[in-house]
């Protein structure tokens, strides 16, 4: 279900919708398995090259975090992203996983992207994944909505009294 929803909602339209997801914030040891899936999908390409990262990096926020988004990969697809950015992807590419090691203030790409791009981050502790998706809310999207992909009740009560956003999907 999780596969099926965070696809639809970040290819739906381009990626245009602001409530689609914007990252996948996982647990370490799952992170090759919930990756792999997205991968055997089909028309998804995962950006691990630095030299590529960089490179959607300078043409999606042209000016780093003093500047707008690009508003020229706005509601572009994923191909078309790819290909403005200077990284090849198959034609057929529909959605771009990228795979980060910084977060908020430390990563540009943490800002709101409009375009079928998703981040991946992992964590070791359920909390620090919390407070990693915190960091990135307070960047840009506090008082918005998140989700969360569970059947922990702890775990989806301390989503819910951590993140600040207005809703909690679950």
């Amino acid at each position: 279900k999780m596969l099926s929803n965070v696809m639809t909602s970040r290819i739906y339209d381009n990626g245009m919708p602001c409530t689609g997801e914007q990252s996948l914030i996982m647990p370490k040891e799952k992170e090759d398995e919930i990756i792999g899936m997205f991968l055997d999908r089909g028309g998804v390409y995962l950006v691990t090259e630095e030299e590529d990262i960089e490179k959607l990096r300078k043409a999606i926020f042209p000016k780093g975090f003093d500047g707008p988004i690009n508003v020229g990969i706005v509601g572009h697809t994923a191909a078309e992203v790819a290909v403005y950015a200077g990284v090849n992807v198959p034609p057929a590419t529909r959605l771009l996983m990228v795979k980060l090691d910084k977060f908020g203030s430390d990563e540009v790409l943490c800002r709101e992207i409009m375009c079928p791009i998703i981040r991946c981050f992992g964590y070791d502790t359920f909390e620090e994944g919390v407070d990693l998706a915190k960091t990135n809310l307070m960047l840009e999207g506090a008082g918005h909505s998140s989700g969360i992909y569970s059947d922990n009740d702890e775990h989806i009560m301390y989503a819910g009294e951590h993140l600040p956003v207005g809703r909690v999907m679950v």
